[in-house]
């Protein structure tokens, strides 16, 4: 859980594929679900082809669900929905509503049991799809969300993406704004300083990975 810090995240993959076996030998359910989410997660992150992927995240979900792990289950069904919007053609596919998890149900769960980490795991990847899918107004909704969770994050994969995404979603906003210059005003003055300074505390803070 600790080389994804110093090296490629592929190649924490064969790890993590080592410590869920170990785990479930071992009987150790809790790290049997830590071990296949990140497996989910990191495979997501670094390209693996969809379809395959999706199919490779039932079997963890299969499992996880046989072993009663609710919490690491239902962060699996959220990057798995994830994948399957990527994958689908979908009205509004920054939401995660469909097969594998539905927001409308899944949330408020979360709220009741206090999950800081499965709310900044369900809006980083509402902020990737929404930020991929260009729907800006909740990609921004989703960064601002994820902010106030990110303790939460601190030390997985999860917390780079998160800035990296919100960078990108800065910069897409400065852009914007650079078409407008001739109309400049005070107040986009303050918002383009805002967003070069969102940028340049994120670029610190993926520095230190």
């Amino acid at each position: 859980f600790l080389q994804h810090h110093t090296s490629h995240l592929k190649e924490s993959l064969s790890l993590l594929t080592d410590s869920y076996k170990i785990a479930l030998e071992a009987g150790d359910l809790e790290y049997v679900g830590y071990a296949a989410y990140h497996l989910c997660f990191g495979s997501y992150l670094i390209g693996y082809e969809l379809t395959a992927l999706e199919q490779t995240m039932q079997g963890y979900v299969q499992v996880l669900s046989e072993l009663k792990q609710v919490t690491t289950l239902n962060y699996c069904q959220i990057c798995r929905q994830a994948v399957l919007n990527l994958a689908a053609s979908e009205s509004k596919p920054f939401l995660l509503i469909g097969e594998a998890f539905n927001e409308e149900t899944g949330i408020p769960q979360l709220l009741a049991a206090n999950d800081a980490t499965g709310r900044f795991t369900l809006y980083t990847h509402k902020l990737i799809l929404s930020y991929l899918f260009e729907a800006s107004s909740e990609a921004k909704s989703n960064a601002a969300q994820v902010r106030q969770f990110a303790m939460a994050g601190g030390g997985f994969p999860m917390s780079p993406t998160f800035y990296c995404y919100d960078s990108l979603l800065a910069l897409r906003a400065l852009s914007v704004l650079s078409v407008a210059e001739e109309a400049e005003d005070d107040e986009s003055v303050l918002e383009r300083d805002t967003l070069l300074k969102q940028v340049d505390e994120n670029q610190e803070k993926l520095g230190l990975w």
